[in-house]
């Protein structure tokens, strides 16, 4: 039956290999490879002692476990391309079919970087005898078993325990919590690590950790410490046979638990009960746009999937800046509210996807695609204004830097108001197909992780629409004048103002002309969108490799952060005075070399940018848009 899966997912994957998805994996091949060949650098250094690399490796592999689990939850791969549903009908024991979907598992492009990158122990074993090899080889395979296994089980289980919109909102935190560690964990380096090696209660706790046991396995047998190795070999057996137990009840649970849906019951606005009833009826107008946002804030509270992402970005918002305060860090609190209006504009760039196939209600009613439109930023702006703002100013009076405030206030109305245009805007020119809510109702994930690429795509563009509102805020700081840094503020309000209005026309324009369109796409998939006549008739297309698209990606990708971090957030620290270089390339030269240095580092970014455009630019624009390319 193995072999039989596997021809399956093989056949699969080459019948679905292109477009986003084929992007989406290139991408993650190429920053998979670079993370598993600096874990083969790492265990091929000589760092005067092996608990040295010993502890390098196990919080490498600790960051690959956690990827594995936190990566699928957010990317939608909860049931991978063979979900056991298809499965349900036939006359298979739950544990031979989660034996035969995990062996199918190791199909792809994931397990076998990840494969690469836990060869680093074998790697480490070769500076020793021939027995500690044979325990490093024994040992990787099952290190990598039993990350698989696990990442199954725990997003069956995040799946199987959002089934609340307050459940979904606590399943949130913790993925929250542990992406703004892992996003901050550059200024966290000077806590855990020492010359010699790490702090010895952290180097326990990641020999200890299951991702670790590996490597326990293989320094043991270099230390001739025959009980240990053979008892974390053992470990790693019994772990992964029980997480193959559990994930087979998981499976039974979903494909043999029936959804039930209680009936709803008529109601009127005479009742209380009417679109703008309660608080709604104070906070959005008596119109059409009044009543589509009534309804986004009600679906919002009640659609898993929108509860989840709008919570995330508030928890990671959070733990963003409040990680620094291990450091003594207070500046970034007042950052906070601009985080969490960016995280959460790429978190609702899916406003229609999410909606399914309900897109053809708007369509039914010609004119009022506008009002449909605007009620979705207008809902969107409630939804995040309020909490942004409350942590713009909370957090900008505990930093206690009183230079933050002109910037923070100047930001935060052009993020809003980029955030509003770019959510519905990414909506209906990057349109995914999701399933229906109502078929989705067990669980928050969905999608083929062409939503993770769509948001990672909107977040440097939503960074473009910040940018203007910090030049007055940057020349005043320059230049020592207090008035033109507080000008910014006002210029901010009217920026974001233009981003709404002028992004929301472009939307209602695309919805209202490619409305037809984008409904096949939501009813039959990304290959089923309606071609005019002139397209059929038109000559055969360029298409663009996957190769060049993510070469393209990761120019675009390392333009904007060079223009964004290296450029920008560094001429922010360099202005002010702060005392933090880290991985800021212009803060590491002299200060009468900085200003040059600094617009090197803008001319690279902005090369890269264009170059990224120029390689794809000979081919056709809808090859392009395959790839989410300009």
């Amino acid at each position: 039956m193995v072999g039989v899966l596997i021809q399956l997912k093989l056949r699969l994957l080459r019948n679905s290999f292109g477009g986003a998805q084929a992007l989406t994996t290139g991408l993650g091949a190429v920053f998979g490879l670079a993370l598993a060949a600096l874990g083969v650098w790492i265990g091929l250094l000589d760092l005067g002692s092996p608990s040295v690399v010993v502890d390098l490796l196990c919080l490498l592999f600790a960051l690959w476990s956690l990827g594995w689990v936190i990566g699928p939850v957010f990317l939608g791969g909860s049931g991978g391309s063979l979900p056991p549903e298809f499965f349900a009908s036939l006359p298979l024991r739950p544990r031979r079919l989660a034996s035969g979907l995990l062996a199918v598992s190791f199909v792809g492009v994931g397990p076998a970087v990840t494969a690469v990158a836990f060869a680093a122990g074998i790697v480490f074993a070769a500076r020793f005898d021939t027995a500690t090899v044979l325990v490093a080889a024994i040992a990787m395979p099952l290190q990598l078993l039993l990350v698989v296994a696990l990442s199954k089980v725990v997003v069956d289980l995040v799946g199987a325990a959002i089934t609340s919109t307050a459940r979904a909102v606590v399943s949130a935190l913790p993925w929250a919590i542990l992406g703004g560690f892992v996003a901050q964990s550059w200024l966290l380096l000077p806590l855990v690590s020492r010359i010699d090696g790490f702090d010895p209660a952290l180097s326990t706790v990641l020999r200890l950790l299951p991702s670790g046991w590996g490597m326990l396995a293989a320094e043991s047998a270099a230390e001739q410490d025959w009980l240990s190795a053979v008892a974390a070999l053992l470990a790693l057996a019994v772990l992964f046979a029980l997480l193959v137990v559990a994930w087979s009840k998981l499976i039974v649970r979903r494909t043999t638990t029936v959804l039930t849906v209680r009936p709803a019951t008529a109601r009127s606005a005479d009742d209380g009960f009417g679109p703008r009833s309660g608080l709604l009826r104070y906070l959005v107008p008596a119109s059409a746009v009044g009543a589509v946002a009534a309804k986004e804030i009600r679906t919002t509270a009640r659609d898993l999937n929108r509860a989840l992402l709008l919570s995330y970005s508030v928890a990671f918002g959070l733990s963003v800046t409040l990680v620094p305060l291990l450091v003594g860090e207070r500046g970034y609190l007042a950052a906070a509210g601009v985080i969490v209006a960016l995280v959460a504009t790429t978190g609702a760039a899916q406003l229609y996807s999410n909606d399914g196939t309900a897109l053809w209600l708007t369509l039914m009613a010609p004119g009022t695609e506008w009002a449909d439109v605007r009620g979705r930023q207008l809902a969107w702006l409630l939804l995040v204004a309020p909490v942004t703002l409350v942590l713009t100013v909370v957090g900008g009076l505990l930093s206690g830097a009183e230079w933050i405030w002109p910037w923070t206030l100047s930001l935060l109305p052009a993020a809003l108001g980029g955030g509003a245009g770019m959510t519905v805007l990414a909506s209906v020119y990057a349109l995914v197909p999701l399933p229906d809510p109502r078929k989705r109702a067990k669980g928050a994930a969905g999608g083929d992780g062409s939503t993770g690429l769509i948001a990672w795509a909107v977040l440097p563009l939503c960074l473009l629409t910040v940018l203007p509102a910090a030049v007055f805020p940057f020349i005043g700081t320059l230049t020592d004048n207090a008035a033109l840094r507080w000008v910014g503020v006002p210029i901010g309000i009217a920026i974001g103002v233009s981003w709404a209005v002028g992004l929301g026309r472009m939307a209602h324009k695309r919805l209202r002309v490619r409305g037809p369109e984008l409904l096949a796409r939501m009813r039959s998939g990304p290959t089923a969108a309606l071609r005019s006549s002139a397209e059929d008739n038109a000559v055969p297309q360029r298409p663009v490799p996957v190769g060049k698209a993510v070469l393209a990606w990761l120019l675009y990708v390392g333009g904007f952060v060079m223009l964004v971090a290296q450029v920008g957030v560094a001429s922010i620290l360099a202005a002010n005075d702060v005392a933090v270089r880290t991985w800021f390339v212009a803060l590491y030269l002299p200060a009468d070399l900085r200003t040059a240095g600094l617009i090197a580092l803008a001319v690279v970014g902005v090369l890269a940018v264009v170059g990224g455009w120029l390689l794809t630019k000979v081919h056709d624009k809808p090859e392009r848009k395959k790839f989410g390319l300009p």
